[in-house]
């Protein structure tokens, strides 16, 4: 059994702080071409992520201004989480149960 650590190869993880603006990381995702963000409260701990998902939402909902929407209003917070131990199985089952 694999763990994720040696399933999920190295990656540079992005994050911005919760007062930045959603635009701040539109322009992320695009300049890195990702489709998230994970977001920091002042501890430094994960707080929420803000996908390609919530901004659009936003959008069809015609009532957000990217320049002044606070990705901590717009973000999936408390997101599911895996430990590096778990098994890529016991992700695979998470996202499959939580349909992402």
């Amino acid at each position: 059994m694999r763990i994720v650590p040696h399933v999920v190869s190295e990656q540079n993880v992005i994050t911005l702080p919760l007062k930045a603006t959603t635009r701040e990381a539109i322009k992320l995702m695009v300049q890195h071409n990702i489709s998230a963000v994970l977001i920091l409260n002042d501890r430094g701990s994960l707080a929420g992520i803000i996908t390609e998902r919530d901004v659009t939402r936003c959008f069809a909902d015609d009532y957000m201004d990217a320049d002044n929407e606070l990705v901590g209003d717009v973000m999936t917070a408390r997101p599911d989480t895996i430990k590096p131990s778990d098994s890529a199985e016991e992700a695979l089952e998470m996202m499959q149960t939580n349909h992402y």
